[in-house]
This record gives structure tokens, sequence and C-alpha cells, in this order.
């Protein structure tokens, strides 16, 4: 099986992430013309999900894998925004949020620097939580789902060494996971109000 290169540029991919780009702007612009926009942040997961796992699948093939460097190389592409928009953050909130919204954007920035800023929200959600448009760094949450599907998915994938049998159990593992996962998601957090479609 051969895995397309870091470098091999697929025209595809873009179109893509224009589907998606569209769709998500869409959607926060005008939720009730463009409902299900949402989808584009589900696109963006499988295009992330392909290119970085057919880069990780290569180096593994190669004998060249390694978990640290692979996470070094996330935090010199991805750190410099990250950093510049939590401070760009915190510095406003300095100025606009009252004491106790600052506190819960600090919780949010300390959550987001990690990559769990998805389990801190899913915590605070109930009847007396603040509205979505409260949080400036709600969407942080996708960045920490991906981070953590790449250290999980080292974890479900065999040594190079291993026959193709063994890969094919556990790329079928992977599946199990990712659809148990998203079944999960459903059932624990449901929509509240149905999309008038």
């Amino acid at each position: 099986m051969t895995h397309p290169t870091a470098a091999s540029y697929q025209p595809d991919i873009d179109g893509l992430r224009a589907i998606a780009v569209v769709g998500v702007v869409g959607y926060h612009t005008s939720p009730r013309l463009v409902p299900g926009g949402f989808a584009g942040v589900d696109i963006f997961f499988v295009i992330s999900g392909f290119l970085i796992s057919s880069i990780i699948l290569r180096e593994i093939s190669e004998g060249r894998f390694s978990l640290i460097d692979f996470f070094a190389r996330r935090v010199r592409r991805l750190f410099p925004a990250l950093i510049t928009v939590l401070a760009a953050t915190i510095a406003i909130g300095w100025y606009v949020l009252l004491p106790h919204e600052f506190q819960a954007l600090g919780k949010h920035i300390c959550a987001s620097a990690v990559y769990l800023l998805n389990f801190t929200l899913k915590s605070e959600g109930g009847y007396f939580d603040v509205s979505g448009d409260e949080k400036p760094l709600l969407h942080l949450w996708s960045l920490s789902v991906e981070e953590q599907f790449y250290l999980g998915h080292r974890l479900i994938k065999p040594h190079p060494d291993s026959d193709c049998s063994q890969l094919h159990r556990s790329e079928e593992v992977g599946v199990v996971l990712v659809v148990a996962g998203c079944n999960g998601a459903v059932v624990l957090d449901p929509i509240e109000e149905p999309l008038d479609l």
C-alpha cells in the first residue's frame, strides 16, 4: 500500500477544504441559511486524519516513526498560532471581562494549551452554563480532539515489523473505535433542539 507523501499536492483536498470553509463560515454567518454548515469541521477532521495518518503510516513503513518527533513537528507548526490566539484572547479578556469570566477564560486557556479543552467544555455544560457565544476559545475544542486522535492513533497501529494481517486488524480496531466514539458522542450529548431543515 502506498501512502501520499507530504510533498505530493492534491488539488481535490483543497477543493474539500474550500467546501468546509464555506460551510463553517456560512453557518456562523447565517445558521438558518446554512444549517448544516458545521459539518465543515467534520470535513477538516477527515482531511487532517487522512493527511497526517498518511505521513505516520509512511514513516512507520520506513521504520523511522517517532512519537516524540511527530509531536515536536506538531508543536512547531501549531504553537506559534495557538500562542498568538491565547495571548491576544487573554489580553483582550483582561480589559473586557468581569473577574469570574476572566477566571473561566484562564481555565480555558490552560486546557487549550494542553489540548484538553473539549473535556473542560463538556464538564461545564449544564443549565446554568453560559452560552457558547460567550466562550472565546470554543473553536479550539476541535484541535483538542484532533491531537487526542493522533496520540491514540499510534497506540492502535502495530509495530512496522508485524505482518500485514495484524495491520488490517489494527485498522479494523481503529474503525470500531471511531464509530463507537461517534455513537457515544451522539448518545451522551444529544442535540437539544432538532434542526429546522
